[in-house]
């Protein structure tokens, strides 16, 4: 391993976004939810403008400079999870159409006009096997997970046309995996 230069101040539950190069981290939580943003050069993480609301374990898609983080968790705020949808442009945080309900700890892939988001805690234990497609400004439906779960991992395959599901919980902890695949035929 090489060290790549610590982030600004401890967290966990933080979306990375980016590039080896080019990193962005939002969000998080240490005894507080966090609404800090930091990007990363390769070397070094430097303090950006803080995001509009406080959260962790979002979905995010997208790069240093075009990151959109969808819902997320609040806990042990009330309410534990948010619907709100927030843009980085490089510089500053923008809010963006909120999700149709409720979503934290979700699963996404694609990029920040072009992305899916699926899964996802939607009340208390409340997974969600829902999946919805984001153009950059609206939600439609799109197939939905054959397992319904949250805090997995997640991650694109081949931009936004196929997309990987892994683990995440619902009452259990577990071990599914499912792809995504949008084709001409589907």
């Amino acid at each position: 391993t090489v060290d790549a230069g610590n982030l600004g101040s401890a967290k966990y539950g933080n979306s990375g976004t980016g590039t080896l190069t080019a990193g962005l981290s939002s969000g998080g939580y240490n005894t507080t939810n966090l609404n800090e943003t930091e990007e990363y050069n390769g070397t070094s993480w430097a303090e950006q403008n803080n995001m509009g609301t406080a959260r962790y374990r979002t979905a995010a898609v997208g790069t240093q400079t075009a990151t959109v983080l969808f819902g997320g968790a609040t806990y042990p705020g009330s309410p534990q999870d948010v619907n709100n949808v927030e843009e980085y442009n490089g510089t500053s945080w923008t809010a963006l159409t909120n999700l149709p309900a409720v979503r934290g700890m979700g699963h996404s892939f694609g990029i920040s006009t072009d992305a899916i988001v699926t899964g996802g805690r939607t009340g208390s234990p409340g997974a969600s096997n829902t999946s919805l497609s984001w153009n950059g400004s609206a939600f439609s439906s799109a197939p939905n997970l054959g397992t319904a779960r949250f805090n997995g991992g997640d991650g694109n395959i081949t931009g936004t046309t196929a997309g990987i599901v892994t683990g995440g919980y619902t009452t259990v902890s577990l071990g599914t995996t499912e792809e995504f695949h949008i084709t001409a035929n589907t």
